[in-house]
């Protein structure tokens, strides 16, 4: 998966990205700057052509309420007025065609303007069909271009869980498709581990400039944002000071409000976070099982096979396999193991016939949860970032399920009652002195300031 640098049309900006060595980016075809900077710097390109200046000014012709559009067809007909429109616009597209054309892009996203248009036409004229990105506005669109286009783009404005809706009720065929998504102004974790999108772009690291925030990734997918205005965005820069050197940052500058240094610090951050995003993969993702993975899964799917030949779905046993299939599984985007319309190979159906069982499936979870807190500690360790607060929160979670696992192992079943106190005269005061040598003292019945204690009277006294 790969996160885009987008948003940078000052020269200060594309400093910082040069400076950084960022690798995937999306340029504006509009911004002089990207127009004539070296592109060859880049592994990963997408071109973006904007019309909203030019379709805000004749919007209006496709408005049959709007006196302005009312007044020229006095003139000229609708049809003249909006075939002129049109023609700017193959104008506009045809420069930006030209100059995308010779250089070494990988990705040509079409305007986005909602008129018809032959962009096909054009980006086949062109010889850069196979490069040609349109823009989806509707979930419903996305059927239809699955076998006509390499690359699709889906707007920030539509929700996530419906894309995730469409694509995994219809896996088998975004696997056969050679159509990778690309989400435009998304970065969030939430969107990178989703399995759906090829890429995505954001130009959120540019805060530092817009707003005076200060971010920090802390790994595992986790990018923190300090705001100046409801947080701690600038004196939260003393503590990452030591760090600049790690970076290149001018520490003097970074903690006094250098734009420069902070832009640099904030690009380097999502650097790293895109870094750590290239190892997340989707439903395009090819995936090889080790030899020793391979052989297990194949004797575990031969007897899940003969549970389905010789158990009924009626019966329950056999049913909560059966409803996994590769086809419907959310995991499909990920998983090795996925074959199209198959049953799910992997067994995570757990035995609790016998005490043994249980402590089995019981100890399975404690290491479960321990290989989290070592992988979460030495991820911590490599990346230098500090301390991770997510580190602490897994322990805690170990401590928890340890506690937890003793209570399930070692039931008792008696009453027990344990008593901690300091101090002298504590058993005399919760059972008085009866009993005691030398005699006197109260019988605990008969005690106001304890609980009877008194063996009950039977019901057939």
């Amino acid at each position: 998966m790969k996160l885009c640098f987008s948003g940078f049309t000052r020269k200060a900006h594309l400093d910082v990205i040069k400076e950084v060595n960022v690798k995937s980016v999306v340029l504006d075809y509009n911004c002089d700057l990207h127009r004539n900077y070296d592109l060859t710097k880049f592994d990963f390109i997408i071109v973006n052509c904007s019309l909203e200046k030019l379709w805000s000014r004749y919007k209006y012709l496709w408005d049959e309420a709007s006196v302005k559009r009312q007044k020229q067809t006095k003139v000229k007909t609708i049809e003249e007025l909006q075939s002129k429109f049109k023609e700017r616009v193959k104008d506009e597209i045809t420069g930006y065609l030209d100059w995308a054309s010779k250089q070494s892009v990988d990705v040509i996203a079409y305007p986005v303007i909602p008129i018809d248009f032959p962009y096909d036409q054009l980006w086949e004229e062109y010889g850069l069909l196979d490069k040609a990105m349109p823009t989806i506005t509707s979930v419903d669109q996305i059927q239809t271009y699955l076998n006509r286009y390499k690359y699709v783009g889906y707007s920030k404005e539509l929700e996530l869980e419906d894309l995730q809706g469409e694509v995994f009720s219809n896996i088998k065929k975004y696997k056969e498709s050679s159509v990778k998504i690309h989400g435009w102004g998304r970065s969030s974790k939430k969107d990178i581990t989703s399995g759906i999108f090829f890429s995505v772009d954001s130009s959120t690291w540019m805060g530092g400039g817009r707003y005076g925030n200060t971010y920090h990734y802390v790994g595992n997918m986790k990018m923190i944002t300090h705001s100046s205005k409801r947080g701690r965005g600038k004196e939260v820069r003393q503590q990452f000071a030591t760090e600049c050197l790690k970076y290149g940052v001018d520490r003097d500058g970074f903690l006094n409000d250098d734009q420069h240094q902070i832009d640099l610090w904030n690009c380097h951050q999502w650097k790293q976070y895109s870094m750590d995003s290239e190892y997340v993969g989707g439903y395009w993702t090819k995936r090889e099982l080790p030899s020793e993975n391979k052989s297990i899964i194949k004797a575990e799917s031969k007897a899940l096979d003969q549970v389905f030949q010789t158990t009924a779905l009626a019966n329950g046993d056999g049913f909560g396999a059966s409803l996994r299939s590769c086809n419907s599984c959310f995991l499909s985007p990920n998983c090795p193991a996925y074959e199209l319309d198959s049953q799910c190979k992997l067994s995570s159906d757990p035995k609790v016939d016998t005490a043994k069982d249980i402590q089995s499936l019981v100890n399975k979870v404690i290491q479960i949860q321990g290989e989290r807190v070592l992988f979460a500690s030495y991820a911590e360790k490599i990346q230098n970032n500090g301390i991770n607060p997510d580190v602490s929160s897994e322990v805690e979670t170990l401590m928890q399920v340890m506690k937890d696992a003793k209570d399930i192992l070692t039931p008792s079943n008696e009453n027990e009652i344990m008593i901690k106190a300091k101090g002298s005269g504590v058993i005399s005061r919760l059972f008085g002195g009866y009993g005691r040598s030398g005699g006197g003292g109260s019988r605990p019945s008969q005690s106001e300031k304890i609980i009877d204690v008194s063996p009950m009277e039977s019901d057939n006294e």
